[in-house]
């Protein structure tokens, strides 16, 4: 049977149709894994894509909110032409996802719709194996008593990183009131990382600050490196999502005990 794409617009048939694709590769598809439950969980317009070679799921597309990058699993080429077919009906400023693919999607895309396309972002997926165990008294989980200081560093962090539109008092209450925010203290709040609801056994860190002028002094090394040796002791795989252009995230996260598993590109559409 030929390839085709089925759409839909419910995120919860999404993750029925596509699972074991999705959960085929948990580490390679978390992101998306964990969208497809924040949409279930909290519902927001969105437009889904299973790729499927008969009963087979073997790509999946998200795109939500709609005005945002359309986002990709890894699939064949062959996979995302067909997916790129079926997203090229709909309006998208760009797509994202695993490096081969997005490419694909991307140029597919340039030849449906007669534009163009250019790199954006380019950046990798590491994965956590632990070289040592930091001291972790400091640790500790953010509570609603800091919600002021969290929707302050929620805000300049989604400035810092140029989208302004994921921040909102309700993500960061949400946030921190699942227990996936924590924050470094030795006597005074000095970083912040968060970590994603698990699926799959797979968890992501996430909303990585510190505020400028508590920068150069490690703290942001040792809030990760105990938070992931945290989410390991509690038997979870944990990852991360690092800019490539970002020279310090990089070495950073490798000195802790991060290893590349993967490369992500995002494409913009003109």
């Amino acid at each position: 049977m030929p390839l085709e794409a089925v759409f839909t617009e419910d995120p919860a048939e999404a993750l029925r149709v596509g699972r074991t694709h999705l959960y085929s590769d948990p580490i390679l598809h978390n992101l998306i894994l964990t969208l497809l439950a924040a949409r279930i969980e909290n519902p927001r317009p969105g437009r889904y894509w299973v790729v499927k070679d008969g009963s087979e799921p073997v790509g999946v597309g998200f795109q939500s909110p709609i005005t945002f990058f359309a986002s990709v699993t890894r699939m064949s080429r062959e996979a995302a032409s067909v997916l790129a077919e079926a997203m090229s009906r709909f309006d998208a400023p760009g797509v994202n996802g695993e490096a081969a693919t997005s490419a694909a999607v991307a140029g597919r895309w340039t030849e449906l719709r007669s534009c163009a396309c250019k790199p954006t972002f380019a950046g990798r997926i590491y994965e956590f194996f632990p070289l040592h165990r930091p001291e972790t008294d400091c640790l500790r989980p953010a509570t609603l008593e800091d919600r002021d200081l969290m929707e302050t560093w929620f805000e300049d962090f989604s400035n810092e990183i140029g989208e302004p539109q994921t921040f909102t008092p309700e993500i960061v209450e949400r946030v921190v009131g699942a227990g996936q925010a924590f924050i470094w203290d030795d006597g005074r709040p000095r970083s912040l990382a968060c970590v994603t609801a698990p699926v799959a056994n797979v968890t992501r860190v996430q909303r990585v600050y510190t505020p400028p002028e508590q920068r150069n002094k490690g703290f942001a090394t040792l809030c990760v490196s105990a938070l992931s040796n945290l989410m390991k002791d509690r038997g979870l795989r944990c990852i991360l999502y690092t800019d490539l252009a970002n020279r310090t995230s990089n070495s950073v996260y490798r000195k802790v005990g991060y290893r590349a598993v993967a490369e992500v590109t995002r494409y913009e559409f003109f």
